[in-house]
């Protein structure tokens, strides 16, 4: 399947035989110094198939955390995935990350145009600068 990444999350080995994480630290280490899986790293075209098999999985009576190795995300994730699911939402689709384009925009479209004219129709010398742009 799409979705599936075996070698993404080795510490779900054993997982259900193991009653606590087994590290370099000793049995019990805390969880802040494990490394997780982020489920953003995968491609745009992955992502809503890997929550598409997350939400059927969990259909079946799978808990988070098997799912959670099964496709090689924290089962933390699974479990926001479920929840926006079971809201209504549509937890399978693309989102698009960050700001609107412009959002944080400073200068007017005018503006820009000017000191983009301004910087490659003159030299450094025509505008009185001690340093080239």
């Amino acid at each position: 399947m799409a979705g599936l990444n075996q070698n993404a999350w080795p510490n779900c080995i054993g997982l259900l035989t193991r009653p606590l994480f087994s590290g370099p630290f000793g049995v019990g280490m805390p969880s802040s110094l494990m490394t997780y899986p982020d489920a953003r790293t995968l491609t745009p075209a992955a992502q809503p198939e890997t929550r598409r098999i997350a939400m059927t999985m969990r259909e079946a009576g799978s808990r988070f955390s098997e799912i959670g190795c099964a496709l090689g995300v924290h089962y933390m994730t699974v479990s926001k995935w479920w929840d926006r699911d079971q809201d209504g939402a549509d937890a399978l689709a693309a989102q698009k990350r960050g700001p609107a384009v412009g959002a944080h925009r400073r200068l007017t479209a005018k503006q820009e145009q000017a000191v983009r004219r301004a910087i490659t129709d003159t030299t450094p010398d025509q505008v009185r600068r001690p340093f080239a742009l």
